[in-house]
Formats: structure tokens, sequence, C-alpha cells
């Protein structure tokens, strides 16, 4: 079927629009009104272009969202509020296989590759408001905030600006060098003073793949994985002291604020062991002083105290299933490839997940790009899949 390109355009617009509404969520200065509503309401204008305006019929869901909803739905029934809990699946089960329709449609893999660099140039643009309120004094402070909310969600975004940096410079050439030069070290600059363990940890994790790719003979691979290791081991034991790092000195104490959050999340999943407590309904069982309401601060916790050992063994195998054999995609020494960089940004969202309890709540930023890159993933690998077929 011949394909109109104004409707064509259209899409990638509407698309563009989403990630970027979705992105100012955690935009302290620079939200975009009623953001909140207009998240949804571009989502429901994507997927009703390609369904109604372009008649593409609805295919089958990917298998990661029946294995999901087999995960997540017995929770259902432990649930104190259930009607929370079936809203919050329902709108996963939308933007992932609403976002899957809309890349599972598309002509080609250059197409698909075409969604993922504006993903990666939201990225981009992000951190570029970051660096510009921390020059100009805003969201600073012992732990710097930039543009965002918070330090953590600083150090997340720092890191995927850096890696997508990197990435689009790989394909540009020499074009435009200069621009991504600046976009990699201030992203690893704004990581650093965001004062985030897991930012440094992810930091130090992408500048040694970045490192390791650009090497190009094996010996020297081989002697920088080794130097690599020694580093770590002598920087994580504190032998090297803590170079005034604010996330180097608390990554180094061993201390965290969110002890007492994580021992009720252990508490929680006991009493819940098999299905969970409910899905999404965790802080309604934290009465603790000063974080009443909250969440356990780690997505992989909450996640295990909601749906319990069956839902998360489910789930997790279900996404590792999903990305499996992405990194084996190569474009020689030196390049990362579509579905490598792919790759490095749902693992860097996953590292990150550890210090925050984002990844299921698919109205957030982070869960929004977690799960879009999943489904874009999912797409791609059939595609590919089909053409070399």
């Amino acid at each position: 079927m011949q394909r109109n390109e104004s409707i064509v355009k259209t899409e990638k617009t509407i698309f563009f629009i989403m990630m970027w509404v979705f992105y100012s969520l955690n935009s302290r200065y620079l939200q975009v009104p009623f953001a909140h509503i207009l998240r949804w309401a571009f989502l429901a204008a994507l997927i009703f272009c390609v369904l109604a305006i372009e008649e593409v019929p609805i295919k089958e869901p990917p298998k990661l969202v029946v294995l999901y909803l087999i995960a997540v739905l017995p929770s259902v029934l432990f649930s104190i509020d259930k009607v929370e809990s079936l809203v919050k699946i329902l709108s996963l089960v939308i933007v992932l296989w609403g976002t899957y329709i809309y890349f599972d449609t598309r002509e080609g893999k250059k197409d698909l590759e075409s969604a993922l660099k504006s993903i990666m140039w939201i990225m981009i643009l992000f951190e570029v408001q970051s660096v510009v309120c921390l020059m100009l004094g805003l969201g600073n402070g012992d732990r710097a905030t930039g543009v965002t909310t918070n330090p953590n969600t600083l150090g997340i975004y720092s890191n995927v600006a850096l890696l997508s940096a990197f990435y689009l410079w790989t394909k540009k050439g020499k074009k435009g060098g200069w621009f991504y030069v600046f976009i990699i070290v201030a992203s690893a600059i704004t990581a650093i003073l965001s004062g985030s363990r897991m930012a440094l940890v992810t930091l130090l994790l992408n500048l040694t793949i970045i490192s390791f790719l650009k090497i190009k003979k094996f010996l020297w691979r081989v002697a920088f994985v080794i130097a690599v290791g020694i580093f770590g081991v002598l920087l994580i034991t504190g032998k090297l002291g803590d170079f005034g790092l604010p996330a180097l000195q608390r990554l180094l104490s061993g201390e965290t604020s969110r002890d007492e959050l994580w021992e009720l999340g252990v508490s929680v999943w006991k009493k819940f062991p098999i299905f969970g407590c409910g899905y999404s309904v965790s802080p309604s069982y934290n009465n603790l002083p000063g974080s009443k309401g909250y969440e356990f601060h780690n997505s992989f916790l909450t996640i295990f105290a909601e749906i319990g050992i069956w839902g998360s063994l489910i789930l997790g195998v279900s996404v590792l299933w999903s990305i499996n054999s992405t990194w084996k995609s190569t474009e020689g020494k030196g390049k990362i490839s579509i579905l490598q960089i792919a790759f490095l940004l749902v693992l860097e969202l996953l590292i990150a997940a550890w210090s925050e309890s984002y990844l299921f709540a698919v109205g957030s930023t982070e869960a929004c790009t977690f799960w879009i890159l999943i489904a874009w993933i999912i797409a791609y690998k059939k595609k590919n899949k089909k053409e070399l077929t």
C-alpha cells in the first residue's frame, strides 16, 4: 500500500512532540503547559493516525505484552485499590503496544532509525537546557539539578545524552564534531555534579565502553580491560581517595538514606511473597515519617513487592528475552550499531532504576522512555529478521 507522505510526516511530528512533552515533565522551569494531559493526548493521536487515518489493521501485540499481563494481573487480586492497579496496568500496555504499532508499521529500518534518533536528539536538547540552567545558577547547590526536578534525574539524563551524542557523532563523521564533543564533556560534568552514585557508576561504564570501542587492536583491548578492572577495584575500595566528588564520597561511605525504605519493601514482600501486594499500590504501605506515601526508592524492590516472585520472574525473563542478541549487532570497530545504542540506553535506565522507583510508572519520563525503547527494539529486530529472510 502506497503511504501518504504528508501523513507520515505528521506522525513523525506527533511522535517527536509526544516525547518532548514527556521529557518536559521533569523540567523545573520549562515544562510544557498541561503536559500531564498532553502526553496521553499525543500518544492517542499517534495511534489514531496509524490505525484510523492510514487504515492499518491492528496487529497482534508483541509477546512481551501478553507475558506482562500474565505477570502482573494476579497481583490485582491482593491490591487494596484494584481500580488503581488496573488503570496503571492498562497505561503500560497502551504505551508499549501503541508505540510498537507505530514502529512496526514503519516502511523500513531507516524510518525506525529516524525515530530512535528523534529520541536521542530530545535527550541532547534536555542536556543543553541543564547546562544553560547551571551556567545561570539555576538548580544548583551541593548536588546540582540543572533543569531537572532532582539530582538523580540529572544524572540519568546526563548519561543518556552522553551516549546519544557519541552515537550521533560516529554517524556524522567530522561534521559538527565540536558540538558533540561539547555535549559529551558537559554530560560527564553534569553527571558528576549531580552527586548521584548510580550516575557516577553509569558514567564510568559509558566512558569504558566508548574507550573500548575506540581501541582497535586486540592486545590493547585486553590491556585496557585489565587496567580498567584494577582502577575500578582501587576506586571502589577507596585506595585512590574520593577526589572531592560527592557521589564517590557517598558511594565509598556505604551509607544510604534509603535503608529504611528498602527494609520496608522487603517486609511488604514477605507478607505477599507469591503474587505481591498489588500492582502500583506499594506507596500505601509506607507510613515512615518523612516519606509517607512514597515508593521504596528502588524500581526492582518496588515491583518485587507489588507482583511477587511469580510476576518478577516472568517479567524479568520476558524483558531480558526481548532485548536478547541486541549487542551482537555490530558496525565495525569504533562504531556502535543502532541496536547496540538502543540496548545501552535501556541498560542506563535499568542501572538508574536501582535508586528510583520509576521503571513501571509509564506516566513518568524515564519509564515512558524505557518501554518505548523496548518496543522499538522488538520492532527493529522483527524488521531486521524479515529483511534477512
